[in-house]
Order: structure tokens, then sequence, then C-alpha cells
């Protein structure tokens, strides 16, 4: 009887020892990498990240999947791995789908909900030109290597070419630099000075 009860023992702490160890490896597993970090920022920025609510300074780690907010007074620039500037304007919400600067395909996609924001293009274009883009409610920005604003709110999305050497597709249409197209509407303009310094 004593043999069999330390045996169930054994087996109870080898069962627990092995949960602990799937615990641990999906914990890991799941755990976000960072992907940049904030160059500048104002007051008033946070990350979702794993459910929770987590503040931003200079500095900060950023990771993939974190949804990027800015509130009434906030604003952040963020340096990604590859080189990619984002700079938020305030009651933006940008969300972080896949960052990914190494491998055979490397990608950039985020998803914007609101606000303003300016993304400068890295090394993820250069090395795949079709794994860059910004969705929005209304569209869907296909970057091929450019300085591009992005404003959405009131059921519009405003994307403004500012400078590209290469192409700007949004929702499929080619938009080229000093242009801004206004969707759902779909209609192309000239920049103005005041789309120059929106962000």
């Amino acid at each position: 009887t004593a043999l069999l009860g330390e045996t169930m023992i054994r087996y109870a702490l080898g069962r627990g020892l092995l949960a602990l160890c799937l615990i641990l490896l999906v914990a890991s597993a799941c755990a976000a990498k960072d992907v940049g970090q904030v160059i500048s920022f104002k007051a008033g920025v946070s990350a979702q990240r794993g459910g929770q609510p987590v503040e931003l300074g200079m500095k900060s780690p950023v990771s993939e999947k974190d949804v990027l907010t800015t509130d009434a007074t906030g604003r952040a620039q963020v340096l990604f791995d590859d080189d990619t500037t984002v700079s938020l304007g305030s009651n933006t919400s940008l969300s972080l789908e896949t960052v990914v600067a190494e491998g055979a395909n490397p990608a950039f996609r985020v998803r914007m909900g609101q606000g303003v924001a300016r993304f400068i293009t890295g090394k993820i274009v250069e090395k795949n030109p079709e794994g860059f883009s910004v969705v929005t409610p209304e569209a869907t920005v296909g970057i091929r290597g450019t300085i591009v604003g992005v404003s959405v709110g009131s059921g519009t999305t405003t994307v403004s070419v500012a400078n590209t050497s290469k192409k700007v597709f949004v929702n499929g249409v080619l938009v080229p630099t000093g242009f801004k197209i206004v969707f759902p509407q779909g209609t192309i303009s000239p920049m103005t000075p005041e789309d120059y310094n929106f962000w």
C-alpha cells in the first residue's frame, strides 16, 4: 500500500510538472515580440497589450499585436525594427496586426480605427513591396515606398501621398505624389498646404 501511494504521488507530481511546463511553453510562445520603440511622444499615449492598458513614454517598447492609442493631447512617433516610422496624431487608434521585419516574407500590416497618422516606410517595403498595408473602415492602402498620411473619421478616409519614389494604391487606385484620395467617394485631388501639415 505504501508503494502504491508513493507511485501515485510521483505520478501526480510528474503530471503537475508536465502541465506547468506546457503552460510556460504556451505563455512564451504567445508572448508578444517587441518590434519597435517610441522615439518621441507627448503625454497621453498608451497600448492595449494582452487586454491590459500600458502607458507609453520615451523609449517604451512596442510589441506586435499592440493597439496604440493617443488621447486628445497625446502624440507619438514609433521607430520599428526595419526603420519604418509611424507618427500618430491625437485621438488616434492603430492596431499592429502583423509586424515581421525578418525572414523571406517580411510584412507590416496595421489597422486604423480613427485619427491621423503618417507612415515613412522602411526595409520591409524594399524586401516585400506587397507586404505593407494600412487598413481603415473605408480603404486599404498599399504602400510601395513613400511618405503617406492617413486620416480616419466621420465615415471617411483621406490618404495624402506627400512623397513617393514608387507607387501608392488605395482600394486598387493609384494615387500619385502630391495628390490625395477621399473614400468612400474615391475622389482624387491635389494636396493643399494644409494637407502637408495636417499630421
